[in-house]
């Protein structure tokens, strides 16, 4: 598969050229753009998570809990919901929030989905 052309690609490129080698405003401007997409890089990997999200992170933690204590069984997400204290006890809870922590919990290959006559269960890998 090929790799996607990027600005970077882009700019790396200008700057082997002699054409552009020969204007140093260019060159300037290149080795800028370049500096700003370093600059973008590292400031996207820093982000703090928000109050909701290291919220969420926790009931994923009790969630991949429970389905590695019930290990070989598969579970629902109403099961889940019942069976796991800080889902039951909070008010704001909803099955698709539940849903959505588990698809988070599947892309990240730490559950596993599984369909029965039309209905999802769920168990840690």
């Amino acid at each position: 598969m090929e790799k996607k052309f990027t600005k970077r690609n882009a700019l790396t490129l200008m700057l082997t050229l002699s054409e552009i080698q020969a204007d140093p405003r260019l060159v300037a401007y290149c080795e800028n753009e370049l500096k700003l997409l370093d600059k973008k890089n590292v400031a996207s990997g820093e982000k703090k998570l928000t109050e909701k999200q290291t919220q969420n992170e926790t009931y994923k933690a009790d969630i991949l809990a429970f389905l590695q204590e019930v290990a070989p069984e598969h579970k629902s997400i109403a099961e889940i919901w019942n069976n796991v204290p800080a889902l039951s006890e909070n008010a704001d809870m909803t099955g698709q929030r539940i849903s959505a922590l588990l698809t988070q919990l599947i892309k990240a290959e730490k559950v596993v989905r599984v369909e029965e006559k039309r209905k999802a269960y769920f168990k840690a890998v």
